[in-house]
């Protein structure tokens, strides 16, 4: 079974991981614009009961490396509340930046 990571202080601290693209508050909401004109094309990935395993963070990473933008979904049954999904999520894939969030949706961005 693969371990849960509950909170970013458990996460490795690695060189890449700090090097996330600095966005301006234009940059972000031209990207989020750009989310939300994909519609149905835009991928959805879930975050569930599991949370943030190291398994889902490597398919998210493989996902977001693949298509630029996606959007994360932070499922009800997720031990992590949307902070510290966010928080996981910036500090676990290097080069990615969470532009926004829609409800429990987080629109996750890595430049190519």
């Amino acid at each position: 079974a693969v371990p849960t990571i509950r909170h970013s202080r458990f996460l490795p601290r690695c060189a890449a991981a700090q090097h996330t693209p600095a966005l301006s508050s234009k940059e972000k909401k031209e990207i989020r614009s750009r989310a939300n004109a994909m519609g149905k094309q835009c991928v959805v990935f879930q975050l569930g009961k599991n949370g943030a395993t190291e398994a889902a963070m490597q398919a998210v990473d493989d996902c977001v490396t693949a298509n630029e933008i996606i959007r994360v979904k932070i499922v009800g049954s997720c031990p992590l509340s949307l902070d510290e999904a966010t928080e996981v999520m910036e500090t676990s894939i290097p080069g990615a930046v969470v532009v926004g969030h829609i409800g429990n949706t987080l629109y996750l961005y890595k430049p190519k």
